[in-house]
């Protein structure tokens, strides 16, 4: 080995380009939405489980909330926390600060803790550190209308009436 290269070693140097591979940030609003669950004793003496989702594009938080882990059903994953870097350091902020303001506000109930995680918590996390949402594209789409997925989700079929005591669905008559 050359003198060079342990001297790099040594100190350390490494292009900044080459420490960490990265990912190109998406573009739009809602392009990706990292999500995590973190179980922790947030508030009681009871385990409950954060759910978090993420926006990469803006870190702004899009969904938050507590639920019971059931006993015997456990939450299998393939996903490599690496590869989540952003919900994986958000958890940790979370563990670091909500943990301490649900204390402050003595709330110990799981309903106590949603409201105050939706209504709070995630209003002023999303005012401190996300990018604002609206300066960006966004691919969410509208939400369907609920006769559109009543319809999308119907089985239509056609019926013949006999008459009005009688109706064949499928060669099966009906009274």
């Amino acid at each position: 080995m050359s003198d060079e290269q342990i001297n790099t070693i040594i100190n350390h140097e490494m292009a900044l380009e080459d420490s960490h591979p990265r990912g190109e940030k998406p573009k739009y609003f809602s392009e990706i939405i990292e999500e995590d669950g973190s179980i922790h004793l947030w508030f009681s003496a009871k385990k409950t489980c954060l759910h978090l989702a993420i926006d990469k594009a803006t870190s702004t938080i899009v969904g938050a909330w507590f639920d019971y882990q059931e006993i015997g059903v456990e939450l299998e994953t393939s996903s490599v926390s690496q590869a989540k870097g952003l919900i994986e350091c958000t958890n940790g902020t979370f563990q670091g600060r909500l943990v301490n303001e649900l204390k402050l506000n003595s709330i110990t109930t799981i309903e106590e803790a949603n409201k105050y995680l939706l209504e709070v918590f995630v209003p002023e996390f999303n005012k401190r550190f996300a990018m604002d949402y609206k300066k960006f594209k966004s691919v969410f789409e509208q939400a369907p209308s609920l006769e559109k997925i009543n319809y999308t989700l119907a089985i239509l079929t056609s019926r013949k009436i006999f008459s009005r005591e009688k109706e064949s669905f499928f060669d099966l008559y009906l009274n």
